[in-house]
């Protein structure tokens, strides 16, 4: 029995299947371990080197055509600006020489607001135009629901609602009844060195270099006559819709030898600006869909808003003819947009660029 025993237990080592030798793991010295270990803690360094490498390469390609991308937003943005200096100029009117006297005449550009004095106390003295430069009736008749309509002889120079009401007569008396109208001087600043671009203070930078390049001083005389003065001298439409309640209470009319001297501004300030519903009545505006028309498609505003802040002008009116020989326009605003986004990929928050436009007109009779 014990044989038999001996015998089972002895089986299984004549039994065993034997391993191919190159299946068996090979024990590593703890020499080779270290380094092996090493070896790999390299790779995975290398690795992730090059890993970043190409990360960082990504990140400044796309921060390269991100700023592409802002200045042409910012670009875009002062076309625009400069697409409303040319508007508010009545440049590239298609109609101007078809339109009658009566058209609508397009806007030119002003802004500094210019000191403006009080009235003298005193009434001054006034005479009826003369009607070979076209009578007040003709200016009426122009403006046939406007209270300036009456005679500037009638109208009383010692209060508000008398300048703002000769004022009127005498400015469509030039639509009417002037032989020529000439814009002296034309020019467009940086209202108060406002640009605002989304807080970033480089992109302001190139922008204000950019803006200074677009906006030039032009005293370049441009006279027009017969239709086209209404088509040209501002504002468009002409002065029958403005009210004394429009008018700041610094109006002011005085004598200056053979002329009256007035001084009219809006009563918009920086916390109570106007939209151009006032403005557009005694200074040159900017509609926002002239702005997203000159931007095309690939450009898109958001909340694109121009506030005017106290548009003002200085008329020169002769005495004995209630005839208006020089009229400045001046029209401080900020073009304001919410958001300007690029081909739907650059967003620029937050904008808002001071324009100034200025302008000088003298009228011939």
């Amino acid at each position: 029995m014990a044989k038999d025993e001996n015998i089972q237990v002895a089986e299984p080592e004549n039994s065993a299947v034997e391993v191919p030798a190159e299946e068996v793991p090979v024990v590593k010295s703890k020499k080779e371990l270290k380094k092996e270990r090493k070896e790999i803690k390299k790779h995975k360094k290398e690795v992730k080197k090059e890993a970043a490498r190409h990360s960082a390469k990504r990140t400044k390609a796309q921060n390269f055509f991100l700023s592409v991308i802002s200045i042409c937003v910012i670009v875009a943005m002062l076309v625009c600006s400069v697409t409303a200096i040319k508007i508010t100029t009545g440049l590239g009117k298609s109609s101007a020489s078809s339109e009658n006297q009566n058209s609508t005449p397009v806007q030119g550009n002003n802004a500094s607001t210019p000191s403006q004095s009080q009235s003298t106390g005193s009434t001054p003295s006034q005479s009826t135009p003369s009607g070979s430069t076209g009578s007040s009736g003709d200016a009426n008749s122009q403006n046939p629901d406007a209270p300036a309509a009456a005679a500037p002889s009638d109208a009383d120079l010692s209060t508000k609602e008398g300048i703002v009401e000769y004022y009127k007569a005498a400015h469509a008396k030039v639509l009417s009844s002037a032989k020529t109208v000439t814009q002296t001087y034309n020019n467009t600043i940086n209202y108060n060195d406002v640009l605002e671009i989304g807080g970033n203070d480089t992109i302001a930078g190139i922008a204000k270099t950019l803006m200074n390049n677009f906006m030039k001083e032009d005293t370049e005389p441009k006279p027009y006559s017969g239709a086209d003065i209404a088509a040209n001298f501002p504002p468009a439409g002409g002065c029958a819709g403005l009210t004394p309640d429009m008018i700041a209470d610094d109006a002011s009319c005085t004598e200056e030898g053979d002329n009256y001297i007035i001084k009219l501004k809006i009563n918009s300030t920086e916390e109570n600006y106007d939209t151009g519903e006032k403005t557009k009545n005694l200074a040159p505006v900017v509609e926002t869909s002239q702005i997203t028309e000159a931007a095309g498609s690939l450009i898109k505003f958001d909340g694109l808003e121009n506030r005017y802040i106290g548009a003002n002008i200085i008329a020169t009116i002769e005495k004995s003819t209630g005839n208006l020989k020089a009229l400045e326009i001046y029209t401080p605003s900020y073009m304001c947009f919410a958001q300007v986004t690029a081909a739907v990929i650059v967003k620029v928050s937050n904008c808002r660029i001071g324009l100034e436009y200025q302008q000088k007109w003298t009228v011939d009779w």
